[in-house]
């Protein structure tokens, strides 16, 4: 087993960014998980009953990205319930977080999961780190002489969390307001 460390974390990409992560510009995955496999075969828990994004996967695949990386999802075909039967059987060791009502973990805070509130919750620090690095943001994207529609880390927190979309000019219609 290789341990690959980016060489960024996430607040400094948010800072970079100019904003946090999100469903259309998700540069968190290509930098902090995406970077290592090269010329190897990834191996994934990634699963058909997932998503139907996901159930359009192939057992073995090419990265789309750089065809020298492959990616074996071994339990592809599997259902949740003979995930835990499999688990349950072997007395395999498990995440707590699922004994907590979590039914698929990830990054804390990511823009993909349905329940981030909960998570802000759960991990009070992460949120906080969120909100200090948006207030860096922000200040570096004023430095730039970028215009922001936000007027601290907080309240650009609170419009991220909520998934509401800004309106670019006054005679714009947003349909998800």
């Amino acid at each position: 087993v290789e341990i690959h460390r980016p060489e960024k974390t996430m607040w400094q990409l948010i800072e970079e960014n100019g904003m946090p992560p999100t469903q259309l510009a998700r540069y968190c995955c290509r930098i902090l998980k995406e970077g290592g496999g090269m010329d190897r075969f990834v191996v994934t828990g990634v699963r058909w009953q997932e998503s139907v994004k996901r159930s359009k996967r192939k057992m073995v695949e090419a990265c789309y990205m750089d065809s020298r990386k492959h990616y074996l999802h071994c339990i592809i075909d599997w259902t949740t319930d003979e995930v835990w039967k499999y688990i349950r059987e072997h007395n395999l060791k498990y995440c707590s977080l699922y004994d907590e009502g979590f039914r698929r973990i990830g990054c804390i805070l990511c823009p993909m999961n349905t329940n981030r509130e909960r998570e802000a919750e759960r991990w009070p620090t992460y949120k906080k780190a969120y909100i200090k690095a948006l207030d860096r943001a922000l200040i570096r994207s004023r430095e730039r002489g970028l215009t922001c529609n936000h007027e601290s880390g907080r309240d650009f927190y609170d419009w991220w969390v909520s998934n509401r979309r800004l309106k670019q000019d006054p005679d714009q219609t947003v349909m998800f307001e």
